[in-house]
């Protein structure tokens, strides 16, 4: 990731988060609730997490730290549903968001 307050190397950052969302796939395994138990926080977390990532990973969001930022932001806003069923959306909403504003105050202050 960058971490220059100039720089902004939208190559890396998409290698870096597609790293990331590959690298969570063994994660999510070993998390998923196994003979029908409920998710954990932590599953419902990551998969938040991850969703957002697979959509906040796409070109045009990467063009500038500042397009970055705002897409994030916006995603606080307007949540992904969840790719895989979980059994309250409202808190994997605000998993994600939770998730999100940890992104948003990283980037805004590199």
């Amino acid at each position: 990731m960058s971490t220059r307050a100039n720089v902004w190397d939208a190559i890396a950052e998409e290698k870096h988060w597609r790293k990331s969302i590959e690298d969570s796939v063994p994660a999510m395994h070993m998390l998923n609730p196994k003979n029908g138990q409920p998710p954990s926080g932590l599953y419902i977390l990551c998969l938040a997490g991850r969703d957002a990532a697979w959509h906040f990973t796409r070109p045009e969001y990467l063009i500038s730290r500042d397009v970055f930022v705002a897409e994030l932001r916006r995603l606080m806003v307007e949540p992904t549903m969840p790719s895989r069923p979980v059994p309250d959306v409202h808190a994997y909403q605000e998993a994600q968001k939770r998730w999100l504003e940890v992104l948003v105050k990283k980037y805004e202050g590199s």
